[in-house]
């Protein structure tokens, strides 16, 4: 009489995104790649320059190279997946993988 409950396992999330619109994903995918380029230019350069200048080796020039160097972090963890699901067919993402992107946003948005 008792049926028992039953869940089929689920190993991730759907992200649905512009799926339904195929022709902007492209577009979209370009400037995407663009502006996540020019934030590794610029973080970097920023980066290097304040490494290599030693007039920069000052507490502003430090925090500024930490904040460059979390704002690298911040769109490494995020900005490859979109990019990635803007050309495959596969809109998934793991619990593992929304988990790390997660912690990686909490630390970001707190400042750790």
């Amino acid at each position: 009489m008792d049926r028992p409950n039953e869940t089929s396992p689920v190993s991730g999330f759907i992200l649905l995104g512009l799926s339904a619109h195929p022709k902007p994903e492209k577009t979209f995918f370009v400037l995407i790649l663009l502006m996540y380029l020019v934030i590794l230019l610029g973080n970097g350069v920023l980066i290097l320059v304040t490494i290599l200048d030693t007039h920069l080796h000052t507490p502003m020039y430090f925090f500024l190279g930490n904040l460059s160097f979390l704002d690298i972090c911040y769109t490494t963890s995020s900005v490859p997946l979109i990019l990635d699901s803007f050309l495959t067919p596969r809109k998934t993402i793991s619990f593992s993988g929304c988990a790390v992107q997660m912690s990686l946003s909490c630390c970001r948005l707190l400042g750790i």
